[in-house]
């Protein structure tokens, strides 16, 4: 109802995405979110929020459009670079998604998910020893992050 007497108001849609978000309602939370970029195209919140969307939805050479958008408009943002590097891992650009994601750690060094994913990456290029330390760090800054746990128990201990 907020929406439809407020249709312009950002506050409206951006609440509306995140609540869409929390119900797993993605598609309507994409559409919230494609709302504000659309009302507000220099909204950081849309365009972060909407490119991590787009990354669930496996759409990653759209998030990577919209997470440039998000980094243009606050280049210090250590998830927006975790992200762009995450997207460009699932698309296979490594050199590109390598220096996102050591970047995103170079600006927040506990951001827990961009060592899981750059992780991954070392992993997929063979490099164990090395993704073997980023899951350990990941988990150290977030003992709850299972997927770090999975992935280094896949690399095991060294």
């Amino acid at each position: 109802a907020a929406a439809e007497l407020r249709p312009d108001d950002v506050r409206v849609h951006l609440g509306l995405g995140e609540v869409y978000e929390k119900l797993g309602e993605r598609g309507l939370a994409e559409t919230a979110l494609r709302r504000v970029a659309q009302i507000s195209p220099t909204n950081f919140y849309a365009q972060i929020n909407l490119g991590l969307l787009l990354i669930e939805n496996k759409q990653y050479r759209e998030a990577i459009v919209t997470l440039n958008r998000a980094a243009s408009l606050d280049g210090k943002n250590s998830r927006v670079w975790s992200a762009l590097g995450r997207a460009q891992l699932e698309l296979g650009d490594m050199d590109v998604a390598e220096n996102n994601l050591r970047h995103a750690i170079s600006l927040e060094g506990s951001n827990a998910y961009a060592h899981n994913n750059l992780g991954v990456l070392l992993q997929r290029l063979g490099k164990k020893d090395e993704a073997r330390q980023e899951f350990k760090v990941a988990l150290a800054l977030n003992p709850s992050r299972e997927v770090a746990r999975k992935n280094l128990d896949v690399v095991g201990e060294d």
